[in-house]
């Protein structure tokens, strides 16, 4: 399929983040890079947080092109929200982000420019910041100062033998690459499976700048839906293909 060049499909998977969706929505929109889209993918009803993308959207839009949110009547899970996002991207690169963390006003600008220099490198991903906190009257507040994770260089093979994403949530793919690996699958550690397959169709390099935020919070599903953690599932997964 032909994409159009230079565009950024970003991706927001969304279910019950009324609470931080009005800081990630406006970390995509202070964006500097001027050709993206915005897809919002709500994952099962909810007025508060259908409000708060409203208000988002409805702002002055320096950059970019914001899709009105496509809603999933029943929870189907983050990664068929992601699915449903991006067979709706039509840009030559995609990302997806978690509407309970923030991106620096530059996170586009800088990966698209290391993917359009680099035409042998089909996905890129940053160093980020580890934030705790939680949630004060409606509002985030950290409790400590941020923590930098320098998540790299990468080092070909390495996410086999670890069962966290260690990719980070700044990150950006080919559509091409996309394409070749499939949709998105499974419950919580849905991105280390997807990772895992990028690794095996795909080079991957790594920015040494931070380019997001990771918010660490009571409320992630990490820890709600912990007893669903199907990493090891995706890592045998691998270790077989692979063998």
């Amino acid at each position: 399929m032909n994409y159009k060049k230079g565009l950024v499909s970003v991706v927001m998977p969304t279910f019950n983040q009324s609470h931080h969706i009005s800081d990630a929505i406006e970390s995509i929109r202070q964006q500097d890079y001027p050709d993206f889209e915005f897809i919002i993918v709500m994952d099962g009803m909810d007025e508060r947080t259908l409000e708060r993308i409203v208000d988002g959207v409805n702002q002055p839009w320096p950059t970019g092109e914001v899709k009105f949110p496509e809603i999933h009547e029943e929870n189907l899970g983050t990664a068929e929200a992601i699915n449903t996002g991006m067979r709706r991207a039509r840009g030559e690169y995609v990302t997806w982000v978690s509407s309970d963390n923030t991106m620096t006003y530059d996170w586009l600008s800088s990966l698209v420019k290391i993917l359009d220099a680099e035409p042998d490198v089909d996905a890129i991903y940053s160093s980020y910041w580890r934030e705790e906190g939680s949630l004060m009257r409606g509002h985030w507040q950290a409790h400590q100062q941020k923590q930098l994770m320098p998540n790299g260089p990468y080092v070909q093979g390495q996410l086999v033998s670890n069962e966290n994403c260690v990719c980070g949530p700044a990150f950006l793919w080919r559509h091409e690459l996309v394409d070749r690996v499939g949709d998105q699958r499974g419950a919580i550690s849905h991105d280390y499976d997807y990772w895992l397959r990028i690794e095996e169709e795909g080079k991957i390099g790594w920015h040494p700048m931070p380019l997001s935020t990771y918010r660490v919070h009571d409320e992630r599903v990490t820890i709600t839906r912990a007893d669903t953690y199907d990493a090891r599932k995706w890592q045998d997964e691998a270790h077989d293909r692979r063998s």
